[in-house]
């Protein structure tokens, strides 16, 4: 798409998984940095590589919304185990796309933006049924796509074209 239509920005919107929290569901993000934590060999390198890091430069868009560190990995943030790594590693938001993105911008320069929006937390499944813990937030994440969606496309889309 970036040759084919010579774009100059892209911009990714959408959910994300609450990491750190002192944010709440539907708290929208623009993450000033983007790092994929699936591009390593857990037991011998670190989550967060640099060369799968990207910063993002949000200096002309003002500072008036939340930021932080969103992560990126081919699996969304569901089990407590998984929720607990990030947190140790200070991601601040996670999802399935907006790091590999970016980082594929960024090897083409082009510029990138991400809003993201909480659409549900993991919780800790530990003292309850694995099944019934995981319906439950599957059933919170479709309840608040549409009202994170809304509130992207309503009061953030149009400040970052």
């Amino acid at each position: 798409m970036i040759s084919k239509f010579n774009l100059s920005k892209v911009i990714v919107a959408g959910t994300c998984a609450g990491i750190d929290d002192s944010y709440n569901n539907l708290d929208i993000f623009v993450p000033y940095k983007a790092v994929q934590y699936d591009c390593t060999v857990k037991e011998v390198e670190p989550l967060i590589k640099q060369s799968f890091t990207v910063d993002i430069d949000l200096s002309k868009y003002g500072s008036d919304f939340h930021t932080g560190v969103i992560g990126t990995a081919d699996k969304a943030v569901v089990m407590w185990k998984d929720y607990l790594e990030l947190k140790e590693n200070e991601i601040t938001i996670a999802d399935t796309e907006a790091g590999a993105i970016a980082y594929i911008c960024k090897k083409n320069d082009v510029e990138c933006i991400i809003i993201k929006g909480i659409s549900d937390f993991s919780t800790d499944e530990s003292s309850s049924d694995k099944y019934e813990s995981n319906m439950e937030q599957i059933n919170i994440y479709l309840e608040n796509t549409p009202k994170v969606m809304k509130k992207i496309f309503g009061e953030y889309l149009k400040r970052f074209i």
